[in-house]
């Protein structure tokens, strides 16, 4: 009997990275911290830090290590892609990297998942999912379940299936960035509902479902259609939730259900960014010719989480 108070997530990682590099900081620098983003904040004090992420990293270790801090993504931020998420994963992987060596365990890949709810959620107080944190530290096609503080997963279908939703995914960009913070504000306050409670139950239900059917999936374009289906029935549940009003969006998705996909969503919270569409490989070049170039996205899917590069230490 599938328990309602356990939550289920269904999702994929793509192959768009976030990308960050942590090095000690040379002993001749007249600052302790340098964090190159966006812009460059060079200071002594990890309190001086703006970046809300670095800062609240730092300040919960204490961190006492003078570094350079660097970063940079293929996609851009607040697109509905969990890249905040990643680039908190990722920053975590790396000052465990610069410690303790480049091994990321299982267990590791909890331990930083985890970390980083820690720190978006508690620290940071921002609203919110646990999924995209999970995602970026394990990647592939999995399932999630969430009850209370304990976290588990596990791959979903084989991987001629994986390849074959690999195939079929396309994204489109919708424009514009989004507040998902203030959106999962929203959301939340709808959810004192009794209904919308309702509703949240039965999204979770319908996601444990459809995984089970894809367990072991041996028709490939018969699995597609079954996620498709329930990514469009779920979309319709996510709408009422947050109370999503997007008349360019709608129009999106619906042209696409129009024009061969089997299942169509915006990605994230918030009223932009990218939509994601589930076409049949073969006919994916004739549905691509209906959009713009420049809006769509060349991406497949990855069995890759957050992965630990190489620490150069000077003295090897």
């Amino acid at each position: 009997m599938l328990d309602n108070k356990t939550g289920y997530v269904l999702g994929a990682t793509i192959n768009k990275w976030v990308n960050v590099m942590v090095l000690p900081q040379p002993d001749f620098e007249n600052v302790k911290f340098r964090f190159t983003y966006r812009i460059t904040e060079s200071v002594n004090s990890f309190e001086e830090i703006m970046h809300p992420v670095v800062r609240n990293v730092l300040r919960s270790k204490n961190w006492k290590m003078p570094i350079n801090i660097a970063t940079m993504a293929q996609l851009p931020g607040r697109s509905g892609l969990g890249s905040s998420s990643a680039f908190t994963v990722a920053f975590l992987a790396a000052l465990d990297t610069i410690q303790n060596g480049k091994n990321i365990t299982e267990e590791k890949r909890f331990e930083l998942a985890r970390e980083a709810v820690y720190v978006e959620r508690i620290l940071l107080n921002e609203a919110g999912g646990i999924q995209d944190q999970n995602q970026a530290s394990f990647g592939g096609f999995r399932l999630y379940e969430f009850k209370g503080n304990e976290h588990s997963n596990h791959v979903i279908g084989n991987s001629e299936f994986f390849d074959y939703l690999s195939n079929a995914l396309v994204l489109i960009a919708t424009g514009g960035g989004r507040d998902s913070n203030k959106f999962a504000i929203q959301t939340k306050e709808r959810l004192k509902e009794i209904k919308k409670i309702k509703i949240l139950d039965e999204l979770s239900l319908l996601t444990f479902e459809v995984a089970e059917k894809l367990k072991n999936i041996l028709d490939m374009r018969s699995g597609l259609i079954i996620l498709g289906e329930s990514i469009n029935e779920a979309w319709k549940m996510k709408v009422e939730l947050s109370g999503h009003e997007s008349t360019q969006v709608d129009e999106l998705l619906e042209f696409g259900i129009k024009y061969g996909a089997f299942g169509a969503k915006l990605c994230g919270a918030g009223g932009s960014g990218f939509a994601a569409f589930l076409v049949e490989p073969e006919k994916k070049p004739e549905f691509l010719s209906y959009f713009d170039d420049s809006d769509v996205i060349d991406v497949s899917l990855t069995n890759n989480g957050v992965q630990a590069g190489d620490y150069f230490d000077d003295k090897n």
